[in-house]
């Protein structure tokens, strides 16, 4: 795609790697975007070298050898959300207002509508980055949700937006069959929460492939042990995994995952939970939920967790806010489930310090 007869639009190759990590390196381009000032280029190369060819985009606006501009554009790894891609951005400041923008985003939106039967597209960006902000709705964005202390920005973390775009003309199909129904509230016993160890994957592989925990979560039908001994083996010192037993049976698990790499995010960590339809209405979602509080407050000392829940999901979504969760904004056709989509609920629980705040 040209810009102009100068300018063009064409994929990223790994050679280009030095040239991204050059633009990102920008301190205006690295505020903005996320990154640092001083990241090198092999992390750029690697990306480029190993990304999915058939689910993502990789594209740089040239002028001759000199990049202005690039934009990716990255399908979801779930299953059950592959009709959404992320997408992210950035421009040399001085062709800002110069169509480099404009033109990126005419391309991946182009080619997610047309053939790559993306449904979803969505970003995040600065609350006071109003061009960029203005940008985006030009091309059919909408704003969706306000993330309180999203990210560090000089120093502090500051307020981000998230926003997305729906395919135009997109009708939702019907469901497939009912929800699964609600456990009746019935006491039982006592309530043990443990960290989770390598003996547990068969245990959450049963519990995960319930009708009742696939309804609120990404999980998918017939899971394996091995899927999950695999999952054991990909875990960080950064994730922190709990499991619940009720009456010497595990019937719950809940953990906090960072969101990526990104060390302007470091303060903050995404929150799931699936408690097994057997023991739902007993306590087991407040006891985890417990102690992943105890976790963040007293021993990570993080300032934002967040979450998202279906926005059907009232008993979820109730047991969140009695932990000092907020609504932030809906996300709109957010997940696949039951042969259609479902929108859901942001939400997060923020504890700014002080220090924080000066």
């Amino acid at each position: 795609m040209t810009l102009d007869s100068t300018k063009e639009i064409r994929s990223l190759e790994p050679e280009d790697a030095d040239a991204v990590a050059a633009l990102v390196s920008e301190p205006t381009v690295a505020r903005r975007l996320g990154n640092t000032p001083f990241d090198g280029s092999a992390g750029w190369r690697t990306r480029l070298e190993s990304r999915d060819l058939q689910r993502s985009l990789a594209l740089g606006a040239f002028e001759g050898e000199k990049l202005l501009g690039f934009l990716t554009l990255d399908a979801q790894p779930s299953v059950r959300q592959q009709h959404v891609a992320r997408i992210a951005m950035a421009v040399d400041p001085t062709r800002h207002r110069s169509g480099v923008g404009s033109a990126l985003l005419r391309a991946a939106v182009d080619a997610a509508d047309r053939w790559l039967q993306i449904l979803r597209i969505e970003l995040g960006v600065q609350a006071d980055n109003a061009p960029a902000i203005a940008l985006y709705q030009k091309h059919g964005f909408v704003v969706e949700a306000r993330r309180r202390a999203d990210m560090l920005l000089d120093g502090a973390p500051a307020d981000g937006l998230w926003m997305a775009r729906i395919r135009p003309g997109f009708v939702a199909p019907a469901a497939f069959g009912s929800p699964p129904p609600i456990p009746e509230r019935v006491p039982r016993g006592a309530i043990t929460v443990r960290a989770r160890l390598e003996g547990d994957a068969p245990a959450l592989a049963r519990v995960h492939q319930t009708d009742s925990v696939m309804e609120g979560t990404f999980q998918l039908p017939f899971q394996s042990r091995l899927a999950w001994e695999r999952r054991f083996a990909q875990s960080t010192p950064n994730m922190h995994v709990l499991v619940a037993e009720l009456e010497g049976a595990l019937v719950g698990a809940a953990g906090l995952f960072p969101l990526g790499p990104n060390p302007r995010m470091r303060h903050v960590r995404t929150l799931g939970m699936s408690v097994d339809p057997s023991a739902q209405g007993c306590g087991v979602g407040r006891a985890l939920m417990g102690g992943l509080m105890t976790l963040a407050d007293d021993y990570l000392g993080l300032t934002r967790i967040e979450l998202e829940v279906h926005v059907d999901n009232d008993r979820a979504r109730t047991l969140y806010e009695r932990h000092g969760f907020e609504r932030e904004g809906t996300l709109r056709a957010f997940a696949f489930r039951r042969g259609t989509y479902v929108d859901a609920f942001l939400m997060s629980r923020v504890q700014i310090t002080s220090a924080e705040r000066s």
